[in-house]
């Protein structure tokens, strides 16, 4: 085998390895791939070629799937977490109940900035009171 080879084998791999591990982390946390996206603040499409192993991730954006997973980074790209129970399994309900409300909250932000953003535009259209100029 040659190093090219071995070198895109070993790419081929870790991009498995962080597709299984997200789509495996995602579905514990109860999250679908566009709550994620949007947690991460990722396109929805970008976050299914991501687990459909389609296409490779930058440091920031491993950062960004990381944070909304409330996982680490590296701990992404470890083999077999699939296997490892959930890292929320050995939380409290404490634990458990303010992680739902950091989602809740961001939830309400996403759909507060995306409701101005539709007045915005609806507003800019018709050509009324305070479009821009």
């Amino acid at each position: 085998m040659s190093y090219f080879q071995y070198v895109q084998e070993y790419k081929n791999s870790l991009r498995q390895i962080l597709s299984v591990n997200i789509r495996a982390l995602r579905k514990s946390r109860h999250l679908t791939q566009t709550q994620l996206a949007l947690y991460a603040d990722l396109s929805l499409s970008y976050m299914t070629d991501i687990e459909r192993c389609k296409t490779w991730v930058s440091d920031k954006t491993l950062e960004k799937i990381a944070g909304a997973l409330d996982m680490s980074p590296w701990e992404l790209l470890r083999p077999g977490e699939e296997e490892r129970p959930a890292k929320t399994a050995g939380k409290t309900e404490r634990d458990e109940a303010v992680w739902q409300g950091v989602r809740e909250i961001k939830r309400q932000i996403l759909m507060r900035v995306n409701e101005a953003i539709i007045e915005t535009l609806a507003e800019y259209r018709d050509g009324g009171n305070g479009s821009p100029r």
